[in-house]
């Protein structure tokens, strides 16, 4: 038995020696394509030690080519190379070697470095007379490069944009504005100190108030917003202690501002039932945004009609005071006073809840006057400058019946359209009236008959309503009980005539009403004078009959 395993031993080491032999004899074999024996076949040669794959520059190029090949151990020159991988050559070259297995070299991947390829990039660049372009330096360079521009660049902008700022509070805090305060219309007392004259107007409209050039509108301080419409926005500001009433007027109603402004300007408006008016002004705007076209009055805290008959109700004396301040404005727009320094005639065109003021006595004021005209010297009026339409629920029906033909209209027919609006606007005041010590909710015109759109109806709904169908507003029944809402009824029906040359005017309402006033007085008792129809004294005062 023990003679069996030598005998497998001795067989074993026989053929393990023969395999080393021939290895050592025979050789190892290798992918060959440079400078391969002449007996090579098929691009293999044999070799007793190893296989090599070089990556080497083409001299004189940027090429790289790779060759195979056999090293053999001549006198430890082959062991020598093998070792030499990061040896640094003129012509940067890897060498890779091999003996695992047969063709193993074909495999190999010998990687020159880096830096070596850039000194030669740049050697060779250099020699040729080109630029050197050092991929690692480039890189570098190039993104200093971009931080300086960039750093550069943002100095540049924020210096431009400070200069800019600069510029503009210079500009701002030196340049003239127009803007006019006609003496009489200041809307509070510490307003004189912008005057030149401390005289004012006595209200009667007998003359022209004078006017003097200030800058204040850039000392306003916009505190809130009290108002918004499609044409302008309402805000309340203050100019040192005082309030006032700031208009902003959109850009596309141009037209309407520079109305209202020559209005004012140009037609004496001072008179206690017309709003006060302090001045017009132009901010220019920053790029990207409108033009801000300004308009300051006199600031009421109750706001328009329409907002006061929202939150109020009333008695009769408050309801007369309402009424006839509201119209002794109307009366004082529709007249004219002849001199040097009179006023003409004008049809405000726009009477509605919300374009009157209440004041804090509770009388009532008209204002904005963009679609306001003056009664021409000679000549048709011009209301094509100003193609804005009025409010579409306080039209009277001879204008909706034909839109097309407004600007055709006589300066006459637009103040008895006037007297038509108004009638809308007395209608709401009786709602509010407390008959009985109960008043109406408040609504606007024809809220009722509406459908669409009762907020802002349409023309075509307002004209088949009032022309083709010719309603008008009603008052419940118990209001006709009531003698005093009984006669201004009969007000608001003369007001309401479908012929605009049958309407009642303004001065002719007021007469009738300052004759029922009086009659009333003497009925009552109180013997107080036509003169003090409308004062605190006759109709109540500021807190007196109002809930």
């Amino acid at each position: 038995m023990n003679s069996f395993y030598f005998c497998n031993l001795c067989i074993f080491v026989y053929i393990s020696g023969l395999f080393i032999w021939t290895r050592g004899v025979l050789g190892l074999i290798c992918h060959c394509d440079y400078h391969c024996p002449d007996d090579h076949v098929n691009f293999t040669c044999q070799t007793n030690y190893k296989c090599f794959k070089t990556r080497q520059f083409e001299e004189g190029t940027k090429n790289i080519v790779e060759r195979h090949g056999c090293i053999g151990n001549r006198e430890g020159e082959g062991m020598f190379q093998c070792r030499s991988e990061k040896t640094k050559f003129k012509t940067p070259m890897q060498l890779q070697c091999c003996d695992d297995q047969d063709i193993c070299n074909w495999h190999l991947t010998p990687t020159i470095p880096q830096q070596h390829i850039d000194e030669y990039h740049f050697n060779l660049e250099k020699t040729n007379g080109e630029a050197p372009t050092n991929n690692h330096a480039q890189g570098l360079a190039l993104a200093i490069s971009i931080s300086i521009c960039a750093m550069i660049l943002f100095i540049i902008v924020a210096y431009m944009g400070f200069r800019c700022a600069q510029i503009k509070a210079k500009h701002k805090s030196q340049k003239k504005r127009r803007f006019v305060i006609p003496h009489g219309t200041a809307p509070v007392d510490s307003m004189h100190e912008l005057l030149l004259d401390g005289n004012h107007s006595s209200g009667t409209g007998s003359g022209k108030p004078q006017m003097t050039q200030r800058t204040i509108a850039h000392q306003l301080t916009f505190l809130e917003e009290i108002g918004r419409g499609r044409f302008a926005i309402v805000y309340k500001t203050k100019w040192k202690d005082q309030f006032f009433a700031t208009k902003v007027v959109r850009s596309f109603d141009e037209a309407s501002w520079k109305n209202e402004l020559e209005i004012f300007e140009k037609c004496n408006l001072s008179h206690e039932n017309v709003l006060g008016y302090v001045g017009g002004d132009v901010l220019e705007s920053t790029p990207g945004q409108e033009v801000q076209r300004l308009i300051i009055s006199s600031y009421h805290e109750f706001g328009t009609l329409h907002r006061f008959l929202l939150n109020h109700s009333y008695d009769v004396n408050v309801l007369f005071r309402l009424v006839y301040t509201a119209l002794s404005g109307i009366v004082h727009l529709h007249r004219d006073f002849l001199g040097s320094q009179g006023k003409p005639k004008l049809a405000h065109r726009n009477i509605t809840s919300k374009n009157i003021y209440v004041k804090d006595d509770l009388q009532c004021c008209i204002g904005d006057f963009g679609l306001a005209v003056a009664q021409p010297e000679d000549g048709p009026l011009n209301l094509r400058q100003n193609p804005r339409l009025p409010t579409s629920r306080y039209m009277p029906p001879d204008m909706l019946a034909d839109l097309s033909r407004i600007e055709m209209q006589s300066f006459d027919t637009f103040q008895r359209g006037d007297m038509y609006s108004f009638g809308l606007c007395l209608w709401e005041m009786i709602l509010r009236y407390e008959v009985k010590a109960t008043p109406e909710e408040y609504s606007l015109p024809y809220t009722e008959y509406l459908k669409k759109n009762p907020n802002e109806p349409e023309y075509t709904e307002m004209r088949r309503l009032v022309t083709v169908e010719k309603k008008r507003c009603q008052l419940p029944q118990r209001y006709h009980e009531d003698q005093h809402s009984r006669f201004l009824m009969r007000l608001i029906n003369g007001c309401w005539h479908e012929q605009p040359t049958m309407r009642v005017t303004a001065l002719r309402m007021r007469a009738s009403l300052e004759k029922y006033l009086q009659e009333r007085s003497k009925s009552e008792g109180s013997g107080e004078s036509t003169s003090s129809v409308g004062t605190a004294a006759s109709l109540g005062t500021a807190s007196t009959g109002l809930s």
